[in-house]
């Protein structure tokens, strides 16, 4: 056992890099973040060798298929293999799919494979267990610094809202349009595609079919800041004077739809992306205590009430969360927010009881959640390598 650790541990000094050209993405996207080294997994391990192979958006098949490929060479195949995709959440059929190319290929039961995944949604198809990444006041560490140092209550909200969206993906494009087909421009703080990667790729292709004519010229809408392009999402000063904080999450329903100016069918979203999963994005309604809208998949805001969270329900219509056409969905988001911008945000502020309490509750229970998720995470982690 001995020598198979000093073998890792040259493995792990290895950078894999460009280890696929399967697809057009950047050769960047082929490195294998990281092999866990099997002496700092903070759990009894036996005699199995265990595999953490972190990958990218994208690019999962071929990030462990290459990882597994160079351990197959130097015969260190793990018996036991947990997989996690760095925090991001692929469909279910994604993993059952992988799983059963993996053990095909190595030889490996199905019943040796865990996956650790941000999603927010069981499953039997394999074993999983979720990852409550997302909730660390670690990881949060600096949203929350930001957010102290500004005046973070009730009266220094001076914008009805923010919608923020880095990546400007099909359906957070379409529900920006409809705020500035709305009129509701002057009420908020909007970016979309603000991140340089994203801006001439995908607005010169299918996210830009999807714009009227009329409004295209406001596309790719920066926030008139200092956080403006590549850091248009990121947590600042502007986003915290906002009282409701819309949150354009990762994942969304991948309906397909005829909408665009060349008479393309285009999906919502990508296929991969179509789990509730908590991140950092709604964090931040949190942290700079703020009330909340989604532009999420269905279920997303009951399933927050299940953990206890306040989604001020007493202000915020969230009826939307029970409408399962994806489509319909962002139409009735806009309705609300627009509901809210014809309330005035003075007459809003009035209407929140207990702001700074219920805030600060959501705050701490946000700690709570982590340190519960992650004694159950580890506890089936345990249960994973010891059976």
């Amino acid at each position: 056992m001995e020598s198979t650790k000093k073998e890792m541990d040259n493995l792990l000094k290895l950078k894999l890099e460009n280890l696929s050209t399967s697809t057009n993405h950047n050769p960047l996207h082929y490195q294998i973040n990281r092999v866990y080294d099997i002496n700092n997994v903070p759990y009894p391990i036996s005699d199995a060798l265990i595999i953490l192979v972190i990958g990218n958006s994208g690019v999962w098949f071929d990030t462990i298929n290459a990882a597994m490929s160079i351990l197959k060479q130097k015969n260190l195949i793990p018996r036991k293999i947990i997989l996690t995709p760095h925090g991001e959440c692929p469909d279910h059929y994604f993993w059952y799919t992988a799983i059963q190319q993996l053990s095909t290929a190595y030889g490996l039961p199905i019943d040796n494979f865990l996956v650790r995944d941000a999603g927010c949604d069981d499953t039997t198809l394999y074993n999983w267990c979720y990852d409550p990444m997302f909730f660390s006041p670690d990881a949060r560490k600096v949203e929350i610094d930001k957010a102290n140092e500004t005046n973070n209550n009730l009266l220094d909200k001076t914008k009805l809202y923010s919608s923020f969206a880095r990546n400007p993906r099909i359906y957070r494009s379409l529900f920006t349009q409809e705020l500035l087909k709305r009129n509701l421009e002057e009420y908020g703080l909007i970016s979309c595609g603000s991140a340089t990667e994203f801006a001439e790729q995908n607005y010169n292709d299918t996210i830009y079919c999807i714009i009227e004519e009329k409004y295209k010229h406001k596309f790719p809408l920066f926030l008139d800041s200092y956080c403006a392009q590549a850091a248009g999402s990121n947590l600042n000063g502007e986003m915290a004077k906002c009282l409701i904080n819309i949150v354009l999450e990762s994942s969304y329903d991948s309906k397909t739809v005829q909408l665009t100016t060349a008479g393309k069918r285009v999906s919502l979203n990508s296929n991969v992306w179509q789990r509730i999963f908590f991140t950092e994005k709604t964090t931040k309604y949190i942290v700079l205590r703020q009330l909340p809208l989604f532009l999420a998949p269905f279920g997303y805001v009951n399933y927050l009430r299940t953990l206890g969270l306040d989604v001020f329900d007493d202000v915020i219509n969230h009826s939307y969360d029970t409408e399962p056409d994806g489509l319909i969905r962002i139409y009735k988001v806009a309705d609300e927010i627009e509901r809210l911008a014809n309330i005035g945000l003075e007459s809003l502020k009035a209407n929140v009881l207990d702001f700074d309490k219920r805030t600060q509750y959501n705050i701490d229970r946000m700690g709570v959640i982590y340190d519960e998720k992650t004694e159950e995470l580890e506890s089936k982690i345990k249960d994973f390598i010891n059976k």
